[in-house]
């Protein structure tokens, strides 16, 4: 049984280069497989349908396992097919080209207004749509820019089709099997999925792994996958770890426990399967990879931790992050500078980005709760924090030895603050919306006695 979901899809090909979707996890997730290439005249053919859907990273890929995306909006999806309202939009595919034509599955009797949204428009005076409306030409790329078509229904003010074939040329991008073809996977039959296993070419500064390969998913990685990436300073990860649900090791694991050249070695911990007790691993890490994006799966315990190369970590909402897959994430991670969580995010674990003294970091409006340590030792945080009215929560020792918090605002939705949440802050001054201390307040929550004003409005 479907249920209605709206799409809301930004894509590029090059995946790796992508914000995550929010279209989030839609039902019976499938590739969206390259149809026809034409060798002559560099053009792509996407089909979209209720067979061969988009995924649930919002990426759609081809046979080759390339991933391509787009930009939806106002399309919602059920068991009919792909319905659109007044006002569907899409385009943006850079930097690769734009799209050439739309077929739907049958003739729609609709009329359209079609405005240009590139950055030179006075070389198009005019955008032809062809009389017997059953194909579109809507835009394409002009020096480099990205183009962005809207189309606006003025006749009916929706249409249903089964599928949708989007061609879009490829001029600024000659090999789209190169993306792939440097990497070697190998298939599990047991889950029909594939395992990255390695790179033939391991001189590469940026590297992407897709999470799917021919169509199926990447499901796990072989330990030492990426040893020897000496070069290596940017990394596009399908997950973190070994597997991409329930992982038992760290980061490091992709890259094994051989040094090679420009490695740096980094103690990991790991709770080993069935154990209560956590043991330590030395991993070897490039020793310039600095930047990491994931794209989704779960987190083992501290799976960044100690890292103190990483300054910048982005994860797609395909990640699940919540208190049991995200805690200690980036725990000891000195140099970490810029975090980028997911838009749904409304915990921020225990331990998160405790002793990350580099970080700098805007608590999201999302947020609800603020797990014991989160911050700690993060003494370039920020100068001055508002809670928003989501959060009911601040643990202990959550903002500990944050010296750089000069002030704190924190609305009467906050009904619990643990012990020695502001331990450490020799500089803050507290702002409270409630009149007095609630009664979950810890005792202890204000262990240095800084200045708290109560009743403020916020």
């Amino acid at each position: 049984m479907f249920r209605n979901k709206t799409i809301l899809l930004t894509c590029s090909l090059l995946g790796c280069f992508s914000v995550a979707a929010v279209l989030g996890a839609l039902l019976n997730h499938k590739s969206a497989y390259l149809i026809n290439a034409d060798d002559n005249e560099p053009s792509y053919t996407i089909r979209l349908s209720l067979e061969n859907n988009f995924l649930d990273d919002g990426i759609a890929y081809t046979t080759d396992g390339n991933p391509i995306q787009f930009t939806f909006e106002n399309i919602t999806y059920n068991e009919n097919g792909f319905t659109f309202s007044q006002g569907f939009k899409f385009g943006n595919l850079t930097p690769l080209g734009g799209i050439k034509s739309v077929y739907f599955d049958r003739k729609i009797k609709w009329r359209t207004k079609i405005h240009r949204g590139w950055d030179c428009p006075e070389q198009f005076p005019s955008l032809p749509v062809r009389s017997d409306l059953d194909v579109y030409f809507i835009g394409q790329m002009i020096n480099d820019n990205p183009s962005f078509i809207m189309i606006e229904d003025t006749y009916d003010s929706n249409f249903t089709v089964s599928y949708i074939d989007i061609t879009y040329s490829c001029t600024h991008y000659d090999a789209p099997s190169e993306y792939t073809e440097n990497m070697v996977f190998s298939y599990k039959k047991a889950t029909d999925t594939y395992q990255f296993v390695g790179l033939l070419d391991r001189t590469k500064s940026i590297v992407d792994i897709p999470r799917y390969y021919k169509g199926k998913r990447v499901s796990s990685v072989a330990e030492g996958a990426l040893s020897g990436c000496s070069y290596l300073s940017e990394l596009y990860l399908p997950f973190v770890g070994d597997t991409d649900t329930s992982p038992t090791y760290p980061a490091g694991y992709i890259f094994g426990r051989d040094s090679y050249s420009n490695s740096v070695s980094i103690v990991q911990e790991y709770f080993p399967e069935n154990a209560y007790v956590t043991s330590e691993v030395a991993y070897q890490f490039p020793a310039g990879l600095s930047t990491i994006t994931v794209k989704g799966g779960e987190f083992a315990y501290k799976a960044f931790g100690n890292y103190g190369k990483l300054f910048r970590l982005v994860l797609f909402d395909s990640c699940r992050f919540n208190f049991f897959s995200g805690e200690g994430l980036c725990s000891g991670c000195e140099n970490l500078n810029e975090v980028t969580l997911p838009s749904y995010t409304t915990v921020i674990p225990t331990s998160c980005f405790a002793s990350c003294p580099s970080l700098t970091f805007s608590i999201p409006d999302s947020v609800t709760s603020i797990g014991n340590s989160a911050f700690y030792g993060c003494t370039k945080i920020a100068s001055s924090i508002t809670l928003s009215r989501n959060v009911t929560n601040i643990g202990s020792s959550a903002f500990a030895n944050c010296t750089s918090i000069q002030s704190i605002k924190i609305p009467t939705n906050v009904t619990s603050v643990g012990s020695r949440a502001f331990l450490g802050c020799s500089s803050i001054y507290i702002y409270c919306e409630a009149e007095s201390q609630p009664e979950g307040w810890n005792a202890n929550w204000n262990p240095n006695s800084r200045p708290v004003y109560w009743g403020i409005s916020m």
